[in-house]
């Protein structure tokens, strides 16, 4: 059995405007198997992710330190140490964490594998569908990973002869 220490993470940053965040993965390297999680710390001013669902995989927050704002649909709910939500697949749970305070905002994020996922974005009317992935690390040789616009759709048969 392989286990990793929160405080030996090999942590890693993103930033892309008003997006980022500096993560670590908690689950990379031992046996999980169905089960993820990563710790992230999320800067003043910044958001994690833009505003978006799962179709099949469920994640958890649990926050370790400061304050941050959950959207979730068209609530906003104030998340401080010890809070721990629940993220259900579906649109009803569409979610997005920001850092409106002047501290860091520290959380663990808890997910299921789900390799074969389709993740909606209702603020830009885009879809991700991603196959054969291991969550939350990056794509590699043979997956798929890929954003359209929804509306942008074709005909299955359409290109067929």
């Amino acid at each position: 059995m392989k286990k990793t220490n929160l405080h030996q993470l090999e942590l890693n940053h993103r930033e892309q405007g008003n997006f980022g965040f500096t993560r670590g993965s908690l689950t990379q390297g031992t046996a999980a198997q169905q089960l993820g999680c990563s710790y992230y710390e999320l800067a003043p001013g910044k958001k994690s992710f833009p505003f978006h669902f799962h179709h099949a995989a469920e994640e958890a927050i649990l926050v370790l330190e400061g304050e941050g704002t959950l959207r979730l649909g068209e609530e906003r709910l104030t998340l401080v140490q010890g809070d721990y939500v629940p993220l259900p697949a579906g649109k009803a749970f569409a979610h997005q964490l920001a850092n409106q305070s002047d501290q860091v905002f520290k959380y663990l994020a808890f997910s299921t594998f789900t390799p074969n996922e389709i993740v909606e974005y209702p603020d830009s009317n885009k879809v991700g569908v991603f196959a054969g992935m291991v969550p939350g690390l990056p794509p590699s040789a043979g997956s798929l990973w890929q954003v359209h616009k929804k509306d942008g759709a074709c005909g299955y048969y359409d290109g067929e002869e």
